[in-house]
């Protein structure tokens, strides 16, 4: 008799550390989640804050207001800074290089047309308008 109890103790014993060790590979699987699922959240929320940048940057590049796409674009390329993507950086350093370009062109084109007003004007006899004073 006593070996029938021994032997259903040894069986009760071994399903108490099967069970044991179950539930300490559960507590160890419920904190390596909780520690690497915000991470991912973080990564996603980063990702989102990123590409709402872009989307930003080229609306306003498309809607010619070129100086909100050149901020635009440097808060996206500030964003990278901590990416390791090279490639995506130097696009951005690129497109706000051209952005500029497109900012001093449109500053020039403006003073010339200022200018040849400025000249059809006294071609023409008429007050300078860029001196005209108003009437008191």
């Amino acid at each position: 008799m006593m070996q029938k109890y021994s032997k259903q103790l040894k069986i009760l014993v071994i399903v108490l550390v099967s069970i044991i060790i179950i539930a300490g590979l559960a507590i160890s699987i419920v904190v390596v989640l909780r520690n690497v699922l915000p991470q991912q959240g973080d990564n996603a929320t980063q990702a989102s804050k990123i590409e709402t940048l872009r989307t930003s940057a080229a609306d306003d590049e498309n809607k010619g207001d070129t100086d909100a796409a050149i901020k635009a674009y440097k808060q996206l390329l500030s964003e990278l800074k901590s990416d390791n993507d090279a490639n995506a950086r130097a696009d951005i350093e690129a497109k706000i290089k051209q952005l500029e370009a497109i900012k001093a062109a449109d500053a020039a084109t403006a003073q010339q047309e200022a200018a040849d007003a400025k000249k059809r004007a006294a071609d023409a006899g008429a007050p300078d308008p860029t001196t005209e004073t108003l009437p008191q």
